[in-house]
């Protein structure tokens, strides 16, 4: 019962951290939660059409991902969740980040059980679970600030189930969580593509590696993991058939730019070879150096625990296996190898119960000590939760690293007053440069159209033939044919412009 007790307080504070964050940011974040979110809106109206860009009145390019009509550049599973909760709540930043806020708030609950079924240990599983509850970058996932923000926090998720009900199923056998496994790995490539049936590779590395058991007991066990990859498959397929019938371009151009990431870097996301072992991992984790060393440790440690080999391996495996991965890749993003949070996690968790068992030694006062624990714990909390880059990246105080915050307030104070001036209108934004891709919080926020471009008078006489009313916002230079032309409103943004 105290068990369940502390674990329903760890739920109620990464509840509590994932709202207030959501809150925190009343804005869509740049560059991918905008999108996903608009995106979304649109699949809340026609959950088989993906949809960026609702009416391209002036044309699209169906390879450009930031500017075409039908939007397949990410899997849709996590965009159905949004557009579910954009339907139950409405157009909103809060509706874009409930599903995330919700897989947060349960998400140390997996850890919990990953840690205990890995290490019988329940202090260590509690520690895994509250340091995962409070952990800086999920959190940040939650609000949308690190690309691809929902995206990962839902794969993240989905991955973590994968890893663990193959634990479920390694402890105790029972062919339920074979369907279990199905489920989490189909929704997870549902969700961010074939690395969602990391599961099944590491599975097959287990089954080969394992001395126990007879070649019978093998190929049964092997047996039950194509039952689990058929699940897999009936989850994730329909929609890939569904698309390439449907959206046959756009699709296979996707598959194309996916398989792309491995040997060129997409959208200059180059990085140097070891990016994932130096800055991805300082800021997913923590960039001080005591976090370094409880890692090795840790890491240290668990290659000497009583966890079984199976599970040992299953765990070293998928860690080792995303960072040479994601390592070899050529495109670079911070978030690739977040996937093996959980396992980091742990590891630290067992490096803290460790170092408990060493003061453990000492003949103090039970007081002194139990101060002692709860110091460390306290510590750890701190280290993990990053309040200083907390406080940097979501307040106004520190304007030097705050530029792109306040640009996004001062871009909703904008669309505020741009949905009193023209209410219900049939209107065209141009110019849409507040921010970049300053045209997707437009139309996600209105029913207005928009544009970043700068409109030809030929674009602008159709735009009226097709019976919108035209403005165009005054950044920069404009050319006379849109100063000298009766038929087009000119906003002036001055001071919504962040300066510094």
């Amino acid at each position: 019962m105290k068990i369940k007790l502390i674990l329903f307080i760890i739920t109620c504070l990464a509840l509590f951290l994932g709202i207030f964050v959501s809150f925190n940011e009343p804005f869509l974040n740049t560059w991918d939660e905008q999108f996903h979110a608009l995106v979304a809106k649109n699949l809340s109206i026609n959950p088989f059409k993906p949809i960026l860009i609702n009416d391209p009145i002036l044309g699209y390019d169906y390879k450009n991902w930031t500017y075409n009509h039908i939007w397949l550049h990410k899997q849709p599973f996590f965009l159905w969740l949004i557009a579910l909760s954009v339907k139950i709540f409405g157009n909103s930043e809060f509706a874009i980040r409930f599903p995330s806020i919700i897989m947060h708030a349960i998400y140390p609950l997996l850890i919990f059980k990953i840690s205990f079924l890995t290490l019988k240990n329940v202090k260590i599983a509690l520690i895994a679970s509250l340091l995962s509850g409070i952990a800086f970058f999920p959190l940040e996932l939650v609000c949308g600030r690190y690309s691809t923000d929902h995206n990962d926090l839902v794969f993240l998720f989905l991955m973590t189930g994968s890893y663990w009900t193959w634990l479920e199923f390694q402890n105790t056998k029972n062919i339920k969580w074979i369907l279990y496994i199905g489920i989490f790995s189909g929704l997870a490539i549902m969700t961010k593509w074939l690395m969602g049936s990391l599961v099944y590779i590491t599975w097959i590395v287990v089954l080969l590696s394992e001395n126990k058991g007879t070649l019978r007991s093998k190929l049964i066990e092997f047996k039950l993991m194509l039952y689990s990859v058929f699940v897999c498959c009936i989850i994730f397929i329909p929609w890939q058939i569904y698309s390439y019938l449907h959206f046959q371009k756009e699709y296979l151009h996707e598959l194309k730019l996916n398989a792309s990431h491995l040997y060129k870097p997409i959208e200059n996301h180059h990085e140097e070879l070891f990016f994932h072992l130096k800055f991805a991992l300082h800021s997913i984790y923590s960039n001080n150096f005591i976090f370094v060393i409880f890692l090795i440790f840790g890491l240290y440690f668990f290659t000497k625990s009583i966890a079984t080999f199976q599970n040992k391996l299953f765990i070293l495996f998928i860690t080792i296996f995303v960072y040479v991965f994601y390592t070899i890749a050529q495109t670079k993003m911070v978030s690739f190898t977040v996937i093996v949070f959980p396992f980091f996690i742990m590891f630290i968790s067992l490096a803290i119960s460790k170092l408990f068992d060493w003061i453990e030694k000492f003949k103090l006062n039970r007081r002194i000590k139990n101060s002692i624990y709860t110091s460390i714990i306290i510590l750890s909390v701190i280290f993990f939760l990053k309040y200083s880059n907390f406080s940097s990246n979501h307040s106004n105080e520190y304007v030097s690293k705050n530029e792109n915050r306040l640009k996004d307030l001062n871009e909703m104070y904008f669309i505020s007053d741009l949905k009193r001036k023209f209410k219900d209108e049939r209107v065209i934004i141009f110019n849409a440069n507040l921010s970049i891709a300053g045209h997707i919080p437009i139309l996600f926020y209105t029913s207005y159209n928009a544009h970043t471009i700068v409109p030809t008078e030929r674009q602008i006489d159709y735009c009226i033939k097709k019976k919108y009313k035209v403005a165009v916002l005054k950044i920069g230079a404009l050319p006379k044919h849109l100063l000298n032309n009766s038929n087009v409103q000119l906003i002036d943004c001055k001071k919504y412009m962040v300066k510094f």
